[in-house]
């Protein structure tokens, strides 16, 4: 592309600035998501326990209508044990 002519090197300049930016601000956001996982993730290792309200008797919170102790505490259990383990 021939940029000698200063008017389109200015358009050139200015829309590779607009696309840099929409490329840091992506990354911004992509990192805060990032990091907001890790926190949590290290929260949920630090205190591996069953959350506080989900009773064993009670409708299961995946909408199967199965008692919670029928459907997915096992599941749960095993993964608060390897969450222990790991941390």
């Amino acid at each position: 592309m021939d940029t000698s002519n200063p008017v389109l090197a200015e358009v050139v300049e200015k829309h590779k600035n607009e696309v840099l930016s929409q490329i840091r601000a992506e990354y911004d956001a992509r990192a805060k998501k990032a990091a907001r996982a890790k926190r949590v993730r290290d929260n949920v290792r630090a205190n591996p326990q069953r959350p506080k309200g989900r009773n064993r008797n009670a409708l299961c919170y995946c909408g199967s209508g199965k008692k919670y102790k029928l459907c997915h505490l096992r599941q749960d259990q095993q993964t608060i044990r390897k969450m222990r383990v790991k941390a």
